[in-house]
């Protein structure tokens, strides 16, 4: 055996050479699958938290949205109460004149 290892022994280095360059290639093979997989699990962390932020901004804007047709609504019954307001004083003032001196005093007119 020993002589034919002597008289073959390219054909021996050579099969070992095969053989540690498939390990090695499996093991490489393996680094790759799992650098894939750890690819793939960050993308859907990186979907699910870009997901998370839209819906997020979507709420955001439906409470402005509802916020600013409360504000609008608001603005409009304030309107309307002092054009009420309005019309009633306009109402006394004009059927009794004292009562326009009364309000320019009240409001610090002394004189016209």
């Amino acid at each position: 055996m020993l002589n034919w290892l002597k008289d073959k022994w390219e054909y021996v280095v050579a099969g070992l050479t095969v053989v540690f360059v498939f390990l090695l290639g499996r093991r490489g093979k393996n680094a790759s699958d799992r650098k894939t997989e750890l690819k793939n699990k960050e993308n859907e962390i990186i979907k699910a938290a870009g997901d998370k932020e839209l819906t997020a901004v979507k709420a955001a804007g439906e409470k402005h949205v509802k916020e600013l047709k409360n504000i609008h609504v608001e603005s409009e019954q304030r309107l309307k109460q002092a054009e009420n307001d309005r019309d009633k004083l306009i109402e006394q003032l004009v059927n009794d004149p004292d009562a326009i001196d009364d309000k320019l005093e009240k409001i610090g007119i002394k004189e016209i």
